[in-house]
């Protein structure tokens, strides 16, 4: 500190808006120093100032709502203080008084839609319960009612989970045609309630309310508990929309996108348009048309992202809509599952437990694996003059999908409790109980393991990691072997010590099983073996794993229980490696077994 400078420490001021019931209000505020305006905006407003300066506050009307006194008695509306501490000062309104306020009632919510959800459903914040919620994980979450038809809104009325320990970010826009919004409303939640918060947006006609949570002051959650929107009705509701557009896309097994597929859009008999996926065409509301899509060299077509296998698709067009045709290789060869009673699988390598009967079976095709509509390298690979493949990527993903392909359209819930009592992600072909096959041989790596995964879907930031679930068998290129539960993508992970299974890895062929099933008493077995002279007959046990209860702790991330089991199926099994710069592969096969009694 300088000698004969006074120290003016920081303090916090803030300004609160509450009616003279005691709702919280959001009211806009100008806080100022000296002639300067050093704060401004919705109340609650808060600055970080300087002790020993004085501030002047002034807060604002809207419509019927008027500053009626301050918290300490004082009726005029600018107040001056000197800040010697944190301070916190309540401006109290009148609300209800005029003819604009008696005529802003509650609306009756006709359709509520979010952009996604932990399980917690949007419909829990029409229901006046606040034990009840809608809640998403990320930045940009959002919920929308309709109205029904464009009303005159008001007023929001929003209760916020957790909503005495977090202030949330918040923008809420409106729209007449749900396409074009315009924001109404921009703030932050008090952070001091669980009951509602009154936020007063400009009399605006709208028909769709949409409010976005840009995170709160904790994380990164959107956790609404009740909304009431309130408003009078509109005079002149907009005209309905007399045209909606009708978009055909086209895409792989695996949902990545493909186009150039010919495609013809008929409206009763008569032909409207044709062309080359992805192709659009604006129809009349309320009619109905056919899409009619086309092979193209070996992509022959397999079903449309309803599930409907039927190639030309009709539909009434009542909203903007796209549907997504999927297309398989005509070359690709589903594998024969074993005969009952065999004990080796299409490679003539041992099967360590039965297949399940009419269960889910892949096995890896060795004359063309590039071919295969279910088998996902993403990198490139070639064959070699020993009928094995080769990769030379780094970073290795390979994706093995059921019958039923990848279609995250379906996944209806990324709530780890619904996903339990369900016993699938995706559906019912999920990969739940299975033995996973691969042999290697490294010839170039560094230090890391591979690692045979399943449970799972695929592993982005996307839906708050929740997809990205899995157990994962290890065998590490030095010979150690153990395993990995991933609860959430990427943070949620809890492993098993290390152990010794064989020798070095490099240069020399290695089979790998990965084994995953759920017992009679709910808990999940996890068992990795090892072939250590390649001959597909001699295995042995290296690791075993009773996930029963205790292990994790990132589950209630998604829904779960902290240690929650992954017991369910997911669409996705991986043979994964990195830090490997040359890997041969070999014989890799995916079968969902019957587990022991």
């Amino acid at each position: 500190m300088t000698a004969g400078v006074a120290y003016a420490a920081p303090a916090n001021l803030t300004v609160n808006a509450n009616s003279t019931s005691g709702a919280v209000l959001n009211m806009q505020a100008t806080i100022q120093s000296g002639g300067s305006t050093v704060g401004s905006g919705f109340t609650p407003l808060s600055i970080t100032g300087n002790t020993g300066t004085t501030y002047t506050i002034t807060p604002s009307d809207y419509s019927g709502i008027t500053f009626a006194r301050w918290e300490d008695g004082s009726t005029t509306r600018t107040r001056s203080l000197t800040l010697n501490s944190a301070t916190s000062i309540t401006a109290i309104y009148n609300t209800g008084t005029s003819a604009s306020a008696l005529s802003c009632a509650p609306l009756t919510v006709t359709g509520w839609i979010a952009n996604a959800d932990d399980g917690n459903k949007p419909v829990n914040t029409l229901d006046n319960n606040l034990s009840t919620r809608w809640s998403n994980l990320g930045k940009g979450s959002w919920i929308r009612y309709d109205l029904g038809q464009s009303q005159t809104v008001c007023d929001l009325d929003v209760a916020w989970f957790k909503g005495n320990e977090r202030q949330n970010n918040f923008v809420v826009s409106v729209s007449q045609d749900d396409k074009t919004y315009t924001n109404v409303y921009a703030g932050k939640s008090s952070g001091t309630t669980l009951n509602q918060e009154d936020y007063n947006i400009p009399d605006t006609a709208a028909r769709y309310v949409k409010i976005t949570v840009n995170g709160n002051t904790i994380n990164d959650w959107a956790s609404i508990t009740e909304v009431d929107i309130s408003g009078s009705a509109s005079s002149t509701p907009p005209p309905a929309p007399t045209t909606y557009a009708l978009t055909v896309k086209s895409a792989d097994m695996a949902g990545s996108t493909i186009t150039g597929y010919q495609t013809t859009i008929n409206e009763g008999s008569a032909t409207v348009k044709t062309g080359f996926t992805t192709l659009t065409h604006t129809g009349k509301a309320g009619a109905t048309y056919s899409a009619t899509v086309s092979d193209y060299g070996n992509m022959v077509f397999d079903h449309w992202n309803d599930g409907s296998t039927a190639r030309t698709r009709t539909l009434t067009l009542n909203a903007d809509t796209t549907i997504t045709a999927h297309f398989k290789s005509a070359t690709t060869t589903t594998p024969t599952p074993p005969p009952a009673g065999s004990t080796t699988d299409a490679f003539g390598v041992k099967m360590l437990y039965p297949t399940k009967s009419a269960g889910e079976a892949w096995a890896m095709n060795m004359n063309s694996a590039t071919s295969d509509s279910r088998f996902d390298p993403k990198n490139t690979i070639t064959k070699n003059s020993d009928g094995s493949w080769k990769m030379t990527s780094s970073q290795v993903r390979m994706n093995v999908f059921t019958s039923s392909g990848y279609h995250p359209e379906r996944i209806t819930t990324y709530n780890q409790a619904a996903m339990a009592t369900k016993g699938y992600m995706q559906d019912a072909k999920d990969w739940r109980n299975v033995e996973i096959t691969g042999f290697v041989k490294v010839n170039a790596a560094s230090s890391d393991n591979f690692s045979w995964y399943g449970r799972s879907g695929k592993h982005t930031d996307s839906n708050g990691g929740c997809e990205g679930t899995a157990y994962k068998g290890r065998l590490f290129y030095d010979g150690k072997a153990g395993f990995a539960k991933e609860q959430q993508h990427a943070d949620g992970y809890s492993f098993t010590p290390e152990s010794q299974a064989t020798s070095s890895l490099f240069g020399r062929w290695v089979g790998f099983k990965t084994v995953m099933y759920n017992n009679a008493q709910g808990n999940v077995i996890l068992q990795n073996w090892i072939n250590e002279n390649a001959d597909g007959v001699t295995w042995k046990k290296v690791n075993e794993k009773i996930d029963s209860t205790g292990w994790g702790s990132d589950g209630d991330m998604c829904g779960g229980t902290p240690d929650q089991k992954i017991s369910w199926g997911g669409p996705i099994v991986t043979f994964r490696w990195d830090s490997a710069s040359n890997v041969d592969f070999k014989w890799l096969s995916v079968r969902e077994i019957q587990p022991p009694t």
